[in-house]
């Protein structure tokens, strides 16, 4: 599935559990090829959306892969989370950038008490 984010398209992929780092302090995670839906391969370099059980979305870039005998393996860097309450499992969320840059404007003119 995909998402758009701005101009570009990202795939979404939607992971058991909730995404933790691969060890303390790490921003890392390791996903199997066989444990999504996919139906290409990820490249170095790519952009994902994450989507754990928890119903966070975060974005994450492929940073290797790893190739065995029976699967491909992704390590993943994990980027910024982004929470959409409406959204389950297999259902695509919009990350676009300036729904955020209108987000981030909103607050910081609820702080400074006016409106846009």
């Amino acid at each position: 599935m995909a998402v758009t984010k701005g101009a570009s398209t990202m795939e979404r992929i939607d992971v058991p559990g909730v995404v933790a780092g691969l060890g303390a302090g790490s921003d890392c995670i390791r996903l199997a090829h066989s444990s999504t839906r996919l139906e290409r391969g990820l490249e170095p370099g790519e952009v994902i959306a994450l989507a754990d059980a928890s119903g966070g979305v975060r974005e994450a870039t492929v940073v290797d892969v790893e190739f065995e005998l029976d699967d491909t393996a992704y390590v993943l860097s994990l980027g910024v989370q982004v929470r959409d309450p409406d959204a389950g499992p297999g259902t695509a969320t919009p990350l676009s950038v300036q729904s955020v840059v209108d987000l981030l404007n909103d607050l910081r003119d609820e702080r400074r008490g006016g409106a846009r």
